[in-house]
């Protein structure tokens, strides 16, 4: 498809457009407002384009009014040019069908651009990961399809021609197989599928006609995948954790949505009034990273991660809570993305008996096991640890499986290992780990049993932030071990699945450095 864009009467002055420019303009009219490096970033998983090349068209582009472009300076005295999207720009995509003819600019603040900026780039990161997979996302809340490819059948007999004003000539503008492919009837068919789909957070209506119009609550963007709506939240690292007080520590506004703890009861209350979906948010802290470039970094992210997942743990009644968290710099986000994603388009819901069975194999073959004689090992399930003197009673979190080592005579050794699959930045498995090193320090698992956190690649294990970390406290009366200042890190060992598939037998503590066998049998 070639789009004429005639600037005057003269056929000289035009600007040539084809599909994919077309479809990165209706990307910038979704997100309102982009850096260049950002739009450089979209533009390239819809067609290869040099760094120069791309910066020659938005110079064309801005002369031609299509975008506006201007300068913010930032911290480190670096330059980064902003575009936006101008009314002529959109006229063009409403001419074209892609928009309706009421359709307005999205209003985007620069008064917090870093946080805007990094809210921009959560959604790229995210695109670039589904543009592995499928052809197109479903933008703007349903109103249009952007192909993550190329369209090379959108062949025309004639170019489009559009003026820029109407007293320059007449438009010229044949039917589009795009539009005829991605109408609404195609639209509603793959909203049900694997498809993505974008939300732009002002015009999402789920949480008012759940909540009521005063909830305050509005993600930084909204994405779905099947039944699965997933929020965005990008953390500056200023918003305050908790919410308001009294003196007797009782919260005084449950639902204030200025801190964290806040917007977390709101989703909590949205996922249970809404039980046709599933729900899970990912907070993102900005960071030092190229991924986005800032003025406002927080100095202390890995202490800011920590803090959360411990703050969110704790939350009131989060061992029941229908909503999933995760917490995770801007560096990492790609990578936790690119996990949940998988989790939800393959329909992961929990791991099987096969699965720990598997992984106890891999790991015994990779040389897990002590020298001892007469050894027998097997995966417990949780129906047999009663018989095994093993009790769960007032446990939150029940294991579904054990790893049991034991000697098959009078005399017997025996050792067992909580299996804890771990995903990037998920709060709850990292609580899981916290809550299990409770009865594992207190013998109530036999013979010293230890607590095996099992990532699936090395990256995973390495760059995850484990939450706040002390050792348990023990009560002065009843002399319980309780969980009051952290997690207590002594009885837990990590281990990376890729790593033991071939054969390599590396564990590693808390502080990610490697120990030896000879320290846990």
């Amino acid at each position: 498809m070639k789009v004429y864009y005639y600037l005057s009467k003269s056929k000289k002055r035009r600007i040539q457009l084809e599909s994919v420019d077309i479809y990165a303009l209706l990307f910038l009219n979704e997100q309102g407002i982009l850096s260049q490096p950002q739009f450089y970033e979209f533009y390239s998983l819809l067609k290869h384009i040099s760094d120069a090349a791309f910066r020659r068209k938005m110079s064309r582009w801005d002369n031609a009014n299509i975008v506006e472009k201007s300068k913010e300076k930032m911290q480190n005295g670096y330059e980064m040019a902003i575009i936006n999207l101008t009314p002529a720009g959109q006229t063009i995509l409403k001419k074209l069908g892609y928009l309706g003819m009421e359709e307005k600019l999205k209003y985007q603040a620069k008064s917090n651009l870093d946080h805007t900026l990094a809210i921009k780039q959560s959604v790229i990161e995210v695109l670039k990961c589904v543009s592995q997979k499928e052809p197109f996302y479903i933008a703007d809340g349903g109103k249009y399809v952007i192909p993550f490819r190329e369209d090379k059948d959108e062949e025309l007999e004639e170019p489009i021609i559009i003026f820029k004003k109407q007293n320059f000539g007449n438009d010229f503008i044949p039917p589009l197989k795009s539009l005829s492919q991605y109408k609404a009837t195609f639209i509603d068919r793959h909203k049900e599928l694997d498809v993505l789909q974008s939300f732009v957070p002002q015009e999402f209506t789920l949480i008012n006609n759940q909540l009521g119009e005063k909830t305050g609550l509005i993600p930084d963007w909204i994405f779905k995948i099947r039944d699965t709506y997933l929020y965005i939240e990008v953390d500056s690292g200023n918003e305050k954790i908790k919410t308001k007080r009294d003196h007797t520590n009782t919260i005084i506004e449950k639902h204030d949505v200025r801190s964290i703890e806040g917007k977390l009861y709101r989703y909590e209350e949205l996922a249970k009034k809404d039980r046709e979906h599933n729900h899970k948010v990912i907070f993102a802290l900005m960071d030092d990273s190229d991924v986005v470039i800032t003025k406002n970094i927080h100095s202390n992210k890995d202490i800011r991660i920590a803090n959360l997942k411990h703050e969110i743990a704790h939350m009131n009644d989060y061992k029941d809570w229908k909503i999933e968290v995760y917490v995770t710099g801007m560096k990492r986000f790609y990578t936790v993305v690119e996990a949940v994603y998988l989790e939800l388009i393959n329909n992961i819901k929990s791991y099987s008996y096969e699965v720990y069975k598997k992984t106890f194999i891999t790991l015994i073959k990779a040389g897990l096991k002590p020298n001892w004689k007469n050894l027998k090992f097997m995966v417990v399930g949780k129906h047999f640890y009663p018989t095994l003197g093993i009790s769960t009673n007032s446990l939150n979190f029940i294991p579904d499986f054990l790893f049991r080592y034991y000697q098959d005579t009078e005399d017997k050794y025996e050792q067992y290992f909580i299996p804890v699959f771990i995903r990037e930045g998920n709060v709850k498995d990292m609580e899981r780990l916290a809550y299990y090193a409770v009865p594992t320090a207190n013998g109530r698992f036999k013979y010293n049993a230890k607590i095996l956190a099992l990532y699936k690649r090395k990256e995973e294990l390495v760059n995850d932030v484990i939450r706040k970390t002390k050792k348990v406290n023990t009560n002065k009366i009843t002399n319980e071990i309780v969980d009051n200042n952290g997690m207590n890190i002594d009885n837990i060992v990590f281990a990376a699945i890729d790593e033991i598939s071939n054969g390599k037998l590396l564990l590693y503590n808390a502080n990610k450095k490697q120990i030896d066998i000879s320290q846990l049998f």
